[in-house]
């Protein structure tokens, strides 16, 4: 009888040990593909149509089509404010991006991977703090509550919190505390909001676990890390300086804020008052119509855990426990000062979900050894799954629709715009649509709706006046109404839409946001027959380019004198 020697008995434990790591990191891969291919198959027909984009990302990625064609929205009002509001890192993405796809194209396939990558790292997270079968269990439950993809819209800078956040969460629990300046670095570069997070829950998590806290100030790659995360923040520094417009003028005080009726009874957004603690928790704790069920869920199925696992509970719940108090902690203090440390909602659109599938994943994996029998075993988990399929039922078929922009409709308009008009031309458009040129012809635009914020002062008033110069151009009785304005910003069309002079659909549609929208509709009445206003008789007498309802008008002198000459 032969016996192996310690030489052979060594050689194949590394070969095990090589064929396992390997197993599991084709097992990682598949994880990440099948994301990505779940999230492509929800977006297919977005894939498609070139006019359609979220309405978020739509003031965001517009701009980006200068990068390389530096004649688009040269000293463009809008693109100026919001690049201010971009980020180096996603600035950096987009520039690469572009090269290959236009920035809608660009945003949608950095949604599919955003996807996969967070569901991926769910995995790696129950698998570190549990075992394989928690990281599965992890991995379903991100699936499972679909309510959160509206917070991964490729384009936004805050699309990229919830990997962030999940990779942090996953260093914590792996304990590689030298790792996170770096990942702060990196954060930093793309979605700040997500760093403030981290800082904040680092010091909660030291008092779960101090020992190993102390590695974030240990060894060289911690030290090379906080150095990373310096230069990061002089880069975003050095950028926003750059970058930040000298229009925008002071942000606007809390006690300004609530005096002013844009804040309390709508405006572009309902801001004041802030929302409560608890009701933002009921909208982001898993589901947005029945949003108790997946919250009381995971709370309860820990108490069983509790009572079994004792201080081992404490040590594994630590990373959640610090995210998610961290997160509560900043929303409260952004009420407090208001829009100096962003808006409140921020802080709670993503931790809800990430402790969420955790504690629950958790409270699942642990109770489970202790029934007896297998297919009770099987019972529970399907009765879990079951619970999250009917608590999510319906919110798949929404993924990525609620506020979708699609402007597919006049995608014949757009291909004029980008075509028969020059690049730097300035349009005159209703403030909705306004958005729908930049997007799509890459033209600037006078007034827009989406980065219409009223969190600046000088920005604000001069929002303000836009509106009412543009309105009173579609209002005007003559020519010389018009040709002081066209002037002053240097128009060169006006598109016309004949709904602005119905005052059924103009209520319907709202012609700009709390409280211009009700200024505007006590200025202009419409209590004058259509052919009393200048645009109308402008656009039947001018060659113009029609497209549906809407109609391209030249605004230069020839076209107005055609009228004045009548």
């Amino acid at each position: 009888m032969s016996t192996a020697s310690p030489q052979e008995i060594s050689s194949d434990l590394v070969t095990i040990t090589f064929s396992r790591r390997r197993a599991e990191l084709v097992l990682q891969l598949l994880v990440f593909i099948g994301g990505v291919l779940l999230c492509a198959h929800y977006l297919r027909h977005e894939f498609d149509n070139p006019y359609s984009i979220a309405g978020d990302v739509a003031q965001h990625s517009y701009w980006m089509v200068k990068y390389h064609d530096g004649a688009l929205f040269r000293n463009e009002f809008y693109s100026t404010y919001a690049r201010s509001l971009s980020t180096p890192g996603l600035e950096a993405i987009y520039w690469v991006g572009t090269l290959a796809a236009s920035p809608q194209r660009v945003g949608k396939t950095l949604s599919v991977i955003i996807f996969g990558l967070t569901g991926w790292l769910f995995y790696l997270i129950g698998k570190a703090i549990h075992n394989h079968a928690t990281g599965f269990l992890m991995l379903y439950l991100w699936l499972g509550f679909p309510n959160h993809t509206d917070e991964i819209d490729g384009g936004l800078h805050r699309s990229f919190a919830f990997p962030l956040l999940a990779l942090f969460v996953y260093l914590l629990a792996k304990r590689r505390m030298g790792w996170i300046p770096w990942l702060m670095a990196v954060g930093l570069l793309i979605y700040p909001p997500a760093v403030l997070m981290m800082v904040a829950a680092l010091p909660i998590f030291a008092l779960f676990d101090w020992k190993h806290t102390r590695g974030l100030f240990r060894g060289s790659r911690a030290l090379s890390g906080w150095c990373a995360v310096i230069a990061a923040a002089l880069v975003v520094y050095t950028m926003r300086q750059l970058f930040k417009p000298d229009f925008l003028g002071p942000m606007m005080t809390g006690q300004e804020m609530a005096e002013d009726p844009r804040f309390t009874i709508g405006g572009r957004s309902p801001y004041l008052p802030f929302e409560t603690l608890w009701n933002t928790l009921r909208v982001y704790a898993f589901n947005s119509n029945e949003p108790m069920i997946g919250f009381c869920a995971w709370i309860l199925l820990l108490v069983p855990i509790r009572l079994l696992q004792g201080r081992r509970l404490l040590r594994e719940i630590a990373p959640f426990l610090a995210l998610g108090l961290a997160s509560i902690a900043l929303f409260e203090l952004a009420k407090a000062i208001h829009f100096r440390l962003y808006i409140p909602r921020r802080y709670l659109q993503f931790s809800p979900v990430i402790v969420g599938a955790a504690m629950l994943a958790l409270a699942a994996a642990a109770v489970l050894p202790f029934l007896r029998w297998k297919w009770l075993q099987a019972v529970l988990v399907l009765a879990v799954i079951g619970l999250i399929m009917k608590d999510s039922q319906g919110d798949y078929q929404r993924f990525f629709k609620d506020g979708k922009y699609d402007q597919k409709g006049a995608s014949g308009l757009f291909r004029h715009l980008r075509k028969e008009t020059p690049k730097d031309a300035l349009i005159a458009a209703s403030p909705k649509f306004s958005d729908a040129i930049s997007v799509f012809a890459s033209r600037a635009t006078l007034l827009k709706y989406e980065l219409s914020h009223p969190w600046y002062k000088n920005y604000r008033a001069e929002i303000e006046q836009r509106a009412r110069d543009y309105y009173a151009l579609v209002y005007a009785h003559t020519a010389d109404d018009i040709r002081p304005i066209r002037d002053k910003y240097g128009i060169d069309y006006f598109i016309l839409d004949p709904a602005q002079y119905d005052k059924k659909k103009r209520h319907e549609a709202r012609l700009f946001y709390e409280p211009l929208n009700s200024e505007l509709l006590r200025r202009y009445p419409l209590d004058r027959p259509e052919s009393d206003y200048f645009m109308e008789r402008l656009a039947a007498k001018a060659d113009g380019f029609q497209w549906d309802r809407f109609e391209v008008i030249p605004l230069d002198e020839k076209t107005l004198s055609s009228v004045d000459a009548e």
